[in-house]
């Protein structure tokens, strides 16, 4: 609030000073006029009698354009009422004697003249000024304002006008108003004689998407003008056509910018941000030479962030660790890397990551990394809320007395379920304790074979000599049990300390037994017990 009180009061200050400029709309010195005329925008309302008596009536036809750019100035703040009048002040003035005020006049109209019903006739009617440079300023007014009332009239302008500047603004408006009445006209300007008709005819059918385009464009993959050739190639690309690409590069090899070659520069730029657009570090070389280190810079932005889009997180964090070798002092980029890290899960690279993007920002609060710092600290000391432990399996009893008699956990006996089942459950246990955090695996017996004793054990026994063969401060293990009273079936899941061989959590959940026959089933009870063990261990 206090922030719009402060721009309304100097807005209002800005005004109050540009009023003073009123006097100076009759100074003798037209310069002196022109300037005056300019700034009053910063007036509003107020300048608006003025501009218009300006422009009705100075003899001079600078100060006249001037007023018209005024009129049709985005600063000059006006209710939609005193727009109308902007309007109708300019088109009154379309017969200005002098072009370079019927050019401004037009200009202006596709600026501030698209909620009006007369701009478009108004402009339709200029079509076919005596000047060329006029029609160019109208067709390119025509094209801002996108109005398809103009397409027809637009289309005989590209078919008849004689100047191929002009045929060539039209062909760029008729791009952008895509109209499918103007394809037809805009394919047969692609064989205009004039090199830049049929620059601007290419460009604009790439606004128009499909096969019959494509179609239409690849042969002038083969025209005798190079920049033809370029724009064809950009426009294919976009439009889908990826064996288009080569010519891309072809062209860009070799070449850098030049400012004193418009044409070229631009297309050439437009070039290099398709290749860069696609993603692929394999462009890195020849974008380089173009445009040097910053280009290769952006094409490894671009591959990170495809990379993070597609789910490819390995190779994003490939791309940064080139970006970061590039550009060291960049603080940007070990934060983009830490949400990469992130994602993967690996939680202490992106605390570092996090850690050097704060120390790069010395000169700025860092907030983003320190909000990511301190949310993947967190889940780190959940993470860490059991040290790294074993799963030894799943095993099942046909009676809650039973215990285990050897150390594979395996003692044949008639199974209460059936081995699907039972992996299911195993399975499942394994990949829910993961996504809760906990560090942990499942044995390998044989290799362990030599560290493990020859005796039978307990369940708890059995968990802790695998445990401390693995190095390892504990583990789990399963259970089904059958309850002979209930008929239910008890599935537990315990964590046993190494030292001791001590049960120090164990969490069951119960289950009809006809209840327990599919995957989802068993995927079922192992979520309910994983959950309630976790409960116990953070408790």
């Amino acid at each position: 609030m206090l922030q719009r009180r402060l721009w309304k009061n100097f807005l209002f200050k800005i005004e109050e000073a540009a009023q003073n400029l009123f006097p100076y709309f009759e100074h003798r010195n037209s310069n002196v006029r022109s300037y005056a005329v300019t700034w009053s925008v910063w007036a509003g309302e107020n300048a608006v009698p003025h501009l218009i008596r300006i422009l009705h009536h100075d003899q001079d036809s600078f100060v006249r354009a001037s007023a018209v750019g005024a009129l049709g100035s985005w600063v000059l703040r006006t209710t939609p009422l005193t727009t109308t009048k902007r309007v109708s002040a300019l088109i009154s003035s379309l017969n200005d004697p002098e072009k370079w005020v019927r050019g401004k006049i037009a200009e202006s109209l596709g600026d501030v003249g698209g909620n009006d019903r007369r701009t478009v006739p108004a402009l339709v009617s200029m079509l076919k000024d005596e000047s060329h440079w006029v029609r160019v300023v109208v067709a390119r007014a025509l094209g801002r304002l996108k109005n398809k009332n103009a397409v027809l009239s637009l289309i005989h302008g590209l078919k008849h006008d004689k100047d191929g500047s002009v045929r060539g603004a039209i062909a760029a408006s008729l791009g952008q108003i895509m109209d499918r009445r103007s394809f037809a006209v805009l394919v047969m300007s692609i064989r205009d004689q004039d090199d830049y008709v049929r620059l601007k005819a290419v460009q604009a059918l790439s606004n128009f998407k499909g096969e019959k385009t494509i179609e239409f464009l690849k042969p002038v993959l083969k025209d005798s003008n190079g920049n033809i050739q370029l724009a064809a190639a950009i426009s294919l690309v976009n439009l889908g056509y990826s064996e288009a690409i080569d010519i891309i590069v072809s062209h860009l090899q070799g070449k850098k910018p030049d400012p004193d070659d418009y044409r070229s520069n631009s297309l050439l730029r437009q070039a290099a941000e398709v290749l860069v657009q696609r993603g692929n570090p394999a462009f890195a070389k020849v974008l380089k030479e173009y445009g040097g280190e910053e280009w290769e810079l952006a094409i490894y932005k671009s591959a990170a962030q495809k990379a993070i889009d597609t789910g490819k997180y390995a190779d994003a964090i490939v791309y940064y660790d080139h970006l970061i070798e590039k550009r060291p002092n960049d603080f940007t980029y070990p934060l983009r890397q830490a949400e990469v890290y992130q994602k993967l899960g690996r939680i202490e690279e992106a605390i570092t990551n996090c850690k050097k993007s704060i120390a790069i920002c010395s000169d700025c609060d860092g907030l983003a990394a320190k909000r990511l710092l301190a949310e993947l600290e967190e889940v780190q000391r959940q993470r860490n809320f059991l040290p790294p432990t074993v799963f030894i399996g799943f095993a099942d009893f046909q009676d809650a007395g039973e215990e285990i008699t050897d150390k594979n956990i395996g003692r044949k006996s008639k199974s209460l379920l059936d081995e699907g089942l039972k992996k299911e459950i195993t399975d499942s246990i394994l990949r829910e304790l993961k996504a809760n955090w906990i560090r942990v695996s499942l044995p390998n017996i044989e290799s362990l074979s030599d560290k493990l004793q020859g005796y039978e054990c307990t369940e708890a026994g059995c968990t802790a000599e695998i445990a401390g063969a693995m190095d390892l401060e504990g583990g789990f293990f399963g259970a089904v049990t059958l309850i002979p009273v209930s008929q239910e079936l008890r599935f537990s899941l315990s964590y046993v300390q190494t030292e001791n061989a001590t049960e120090l959590h164990r969490v069951s959940v119960t289950r009809k037994k006809q209840r327990v026959k599919t995957s989802s089933d068993a995927q079922a009870i192992a979520r309910e017990l994983v959950q309630k063990m976790v409960n116990q261990l953070k408790s």
